[in-house]
């Protein structure tokens, strides 16, 4: 896939707590593949789900999004049977869908608190994926 791509930018995630070990094995399936990959060069961003977030403190980028947005990713990880209910270290009681939704809230206010976002002036909120730049 990488060959007829040939992307720019591959986001994956950086996950090492994934209690499935699902992450891990996409990790290293891409990594056997990249390294026989004879394209151009392409930047890797690694985020981190629900597992084992990355701070905000710990980004180097942020995608902010919408509601619209967030409720078309909450629609995605729903598709996702693997994360209808899943494992999750801890006492966590609340669906993944919904640890998803809070985190990224949470993200965009910790940046609103920071002075990266503005405050909201409306009723839709904001929310944040956190990023960190790969190898």
């Amino acid at each position: 896939m990488l060959e007829t791509v040939q992307p720019d930018l591959v986001m994956l995630t950086g996950e090492k707590n994934d209690p499935h070990g699902t992450h891990m094995m996409c990790e290293s399936a891409f990594d056997r593949a990249a390294e026989k990959y004879e394209g151009g060069p392409f930047q890797r961003w690694n985020y981190r789900g629900a597992w084992d977030d990355y701070q905000t403190h710990e980004g180097d980028y942020f995608s902010v999004f919408d509601k619209a947005r967030m409720e078309k990713k909450i629609d995605l990880i729903l598709d996702h049977i693997s994360q209808l209910d899943p494992l999750f270290p801890g006492d966590q009681s609340k669906e993944f869908w919904e640890r998803a939704r809070d985190r990224n809230r949470e993200n965009a206010r910790q940046l609103q608190r920071l002075g990266v976002l503005p405050p909201s002036r409306s009723f839709d909120p904001l929310y944040a994926e956190v990023f960190q730049f790969g190898e």
